[in-house]
């Protein structure tokens, strides 16, 4: 039987647009934004890295998968194996849910950077391969992740972020197309099958779903460059049929090398899923108008998109399910006045008046702000007092987002909040991460965090 070599197709497209570009023909505004993406992600990972389960995982990883070429990034900046490093590296990055993202969902980011941080380490390369890495990984999550429905119930992290990982290390280890092609092709069949049921019951094994395709993404570029192969057409395959109900391959390639995915990127400045985000900017106006006393409310509603109002649970059990919730969000972000880390600890969770006022917030999902999703993703919140009045406030969009960007001096400051803690010059550090291109090894910008380490 004669076997014909299939059609090119979507993958055979993005791995020769891959293969063929590197850090001198991307645009400018690519490579400054994977710079603040490296940045960014490097905050949320080192905060993440405070949690005490991150602090001892980090510890037994280091344990059991012994090396000295890659950073983990918790403190003291130790040394491990590429691929512990990477795990460890993309559990911590999500703890805080603070990790940037792209509509309609996903977090390309923390499913590419640690692994790349974590080759790029290894491999001695400069500052310049690693961002163009990174801006190049992120092409794939996003893509595969825009062409994709997903099946009712599927988590969003885990599966097409390993396609990012493993084009980014394909693209440090200076794989031509068809060997990038195959990187991606066994990624598609390493992703894990992740649920959304975790993250509303607070089990944090869903903070390891990036970690994982970290890993996997990594182990695939290493499969690919040992001679292993993929399917041929593993992403109608795998999202298609698997994961999802439908893959769209003409979505996967609209704009390819023209319209970068990582300029639609967001970055978030509330401590919990996107989903919360316009509630919360909208609280946040209230909040700043004059004081809310949650003793004078009798109730709350929040109108939003339909899928962002599937978040409504009540009474989460611990911080991870209260990030998930946008009535618990909106509740202790009345009571601290911020959405920030402290919002969402346990002694939030854990107080009776907090989650006394989410009981008063009711969520429902508005068929206008349903309908302008994704191009908008609005929330309108309206307090009702006990004396008969009320108060209002519209979010079209969060900011952070394409449509309501935010600066780098914003994202600095982001930097300096999430790190204060671990380095004695945070603002050092996220100036030198900002221009990592400068870097001749990335060693200097992983160095230079464990210099300022407290």
């Amino acid at each position: 039987m004669t076997i014909t070599a299939p059609p090119t197709h979507e993958l055979d497209r993005i791995a020769a647009f891959i293969a063929a570009q590197g850090y001198d023909t991307l645009p400018e505004p690519v490579r400054e934004r994977a710079a603040l993406v490296l940045m960014d992600t490097v905050g949320v990972i080192i905060g993440g890295a405070e949690e005490p389960e991150v602090v001892r995982f980090a510890g037994a990883m280091r344990q059991v998968q012994a090396g000295d070429s890659a950073t983990v990034l918790t403190h003291g900046f130790p040394l491990a194996s590429p691929a512990a490093a990477a795990f460890a590296n993309g559990t911590a990055g999500i703890f805080l849910e603070l990790d940037e993202g792209r509509r309609p969902t996903g977090h390309p980011a923390i499913h590419v950077v640690p692994a790349a941080l974590a080759m790029a380490e290894h491999l001695r390369a400069s500052g310049r391969d690693l961002l163009a890495a990174i801006a190049l990984g992120y092409e794939l999550p996003a893509r595969v992740g825009q062409a994709t429905r997903l099946r009712d119930g599927v988590h969003s992290h885990g599966h097409w972020g390993a396609l990012g990982a493993a084009a980014a290390c394909g693209k440090l280890l200076g794989f031509d197309a068809p060997t990038l092609r195959q990187a991606m092709s066994i990624a598609a069949s390493m992703a894990a099958a992740t649920t959304w049921e975790p993250c509303l019951e607070g089990a944090t094994v869903r903070n390891t779903y990036a970690a994982m395709a970290n890993h996997n993404g990594l182990m695939a570029a290493l499969l690919a460059q040992s001679g292993f192969t993929g399917l041929r057409d593993p992403l109608p395959i795998t999202f298609g049929r698997v994961l999802g109900e439908r893959f769209d391959p003409q979505a996967a390639l609209a704009g390819l090398g023209q319209d970068y995915a990582i300029m639609g990127n967001y970055f978030k400045f509330h401590a919990c899923c996107a989903y919360n985000h316009p509630a919360l900017d909208a609280t946040m106006d209230l909040v700043g108008q004059a004081p809310l006393d949650a003793t004078r409310i009798e109730r709350i509603l929040v109108e939003t998109v339909d899928s962002f109002a599937r978040i409504d649970q009540h009474r989460p059990a611990n911080q991870l399910a209260a990030k998930f919730s946008i009535p618990f969000a909106v509740a202790t972000t009345i009571a601290h006045r911020s959405s920030g880390r402290p919002s969402f600890q346990p002694h939030a969770v854990a107080s009776d008046a907090i989650q006394a006022l989410a009981d008063r917030v009711s969520v429902v999902a508005d068929l206008g702000m349903t309908a302008r999703w994704p191009a908008e993703g609005g929330a309108r919140v309206t307090v009702y007092l006990r004396d008969g009045s009320q108060r209002s406030a519209t979010c079209t969009n969060p900011r952070g987002t394409a449509q309501h960007p935010c600066s780098g001096g914003d994202l600095e400051d982001k930097f300096v909040a999430l790190t204060s803690a671990a380095l004695g010059d945070p603002r050092a550090a996220a100036r030198a991460l900002r221009s990592a291109a400068e870097a001749r090894d990335v060693r200097e910008l992983t160095d230079a965090l464990r210099r300022r380490a407290l």
